[in-house]
């Protein structure tokens, strides 16, 4: 009886259009045009379960889709797809690499044993050329922009988000990131923040070449003592270091000063102790755009640099905070602020010369001789045409 029945349901699908309109009893499937029974409905694509797995995957939600488009579905773009108000402030995620050498998120920027994690974020501010007036990319396909954004770090690293764009006072677009490891820069950001850049170029957005854009970076108050925080503060305000903050900056003198102010009054030198101890303290003795902000409760923000879309002037820019932190760390007080504070940092750059590559090269773009010697196995091992490399244009190239 059973084979009979069986028997009985092959025959009614596979001979039912000769007994009943087929279009009207049976959906259609979106992908093979056929009308099948039985007939799935997988996460609302219209497929037949035969032709389901054919479909390409999300890179977001991992679910098979019709609608994908650069690796991410329709549900996900619309999701994604919102450049926030200036006063957006996510939870942040906390990236980093685990032992393995696998992405790793958690709420806090402490490890297991409860130790705090330099964590470095950044803002990148970009902005359309002083005559360019319109950039249609932008204006009429936002969100699309907005979630290709958000979600460039799910599709590299398979993680959740590392960042999202922000209106901005001063420029069109700011792109934000959570906080991230050294590590994890290491090991995922370049390929990412590569990818990113090249997406705000063809949007017709602009860092180094809109001059009032900035790039600032976050790093975490708890990685740092405020001993630390003094001799970064006693370092970078430092007059007879100022050729050399401005060198770095990539600014000009007067936007330098505007945006990042590199010089204090008397009264915050002499109460600089407790300044770097207390942030009611620095609200009431320094201005939010110091070239070093310290009126944040959780991060201490360096503010000096121009805006970039230029990979490796980003590096650049990353690696002189990373080595100013490094630096201060194993160097007394009094070599920071003495007369050789600028030359012990920069033996101290170029002795670690295989961490800060890229500050390298440009300190032997601006004539610290004391570069000329590692450029050369930069040469060596990049195999690079060095003339055509460039830290003044936002596609990295003369």
């Amino acid at each position: 009886m059973r084979q009979i029945i069986s028997y009985l349901k092959k025959f009614r699908e596979n001979n039912l259009s000769e007994f009943v309109d087929v279009p009207k009893a049976l959906p259609k499937c979106h992908v093979c045009d056929e009308y099948r029974n039985p007939y799935t409905r997988y996460n609302g694509c219209g497929v037949c379960e035969n032709c389901y797995d054919t479909l390409e995957v999300c890179l977001y939600c991992d679910n098979r889709s019709l609608n994908i488009k650069n690796g991410i579905c329709s549900n996900c773009l619309e999701d994604s797809a919102s450049i926030h108000s200036y006063g957006y402030k996510p939870e942040p995620l906390f990236h980093r690499v685990n032992r393995y050498t696998k992405p790793l998120l958690t709420n806090d920027g402490f490890s297991r044993n409860g130790n705090p994690i330099e964590h470095y974020g950044v803002e990148i501010e970009t902005d359309l050329k002083r005559n360019q007036f319109d950039s249609p990319e932008i204006n009429a396909e936002s969100s699309k922009f907005a979630s290709f954004v958000n979600l460039i770090g799910k599709g590299i690293t398979g993680s959740e988000n590392l960042l999202y764009c922000k209106e901005d006072s001063t420029c069109l677009v700011e792109v934000v990131s959570h906080p991230f490891s050294w590590n994890y820069w290491n090991k995922f950001g370049h390929e990412i923040f590569q990818t990113l850049f090249s997406k705000l170029r063809e949007n017709k957005l602009h860092g180094y070449d809109a001059p009032d854009s900035g790039m600032h970076i976050h790093v975490s108050r708890a990685s740092l003592k405020p001993t630390d925080i003094l001799k970064i503060m006693s370092f970078v305000n430092n007059t007879e270091n100022y050729q050399f903050i401005l060198d770095v900056s990539q600014r000009s003198r007067e936007r330098l000063e505007s945006w990042a102010n590199p010089y204090l009054s008397e009264d915050a030198w002499q109460n600089l102790p407790r300044i770097c101890r207390s942030v009611s303290m620095a609200m009431d003795y320094l201005n939010r755009s110091s070239a070093v902000n310290l009126h944040n409760r959780k991060t201490i923000e360096f503010r000096i640099f121009r805006g970039t879309l230029n990979t490796m002037c980003f590096a650049k820019n990353l690696e002189f905070v990373r080595s100013l932190i490094q630096w201060v760390k194993v160097t007394s007080l009094d070599t920071v602020k003495g007369e050789q504070g600028l030359e012990s940092f920069l033996s101290f750059v170029a002795k670690n010369y295989n961490d800060y590559e890229n500050l390298c090269f440009f300190l032997s773009r601006r004539n610290y001789r004391k570069f000329t010697v590692v450029v050369n196995r930069w040469t060596r091992k990049h195999l690079t045409n060095l003339n055509k490399l460039s830290f003044s244009t936002d596609n990295g190239e003369l």
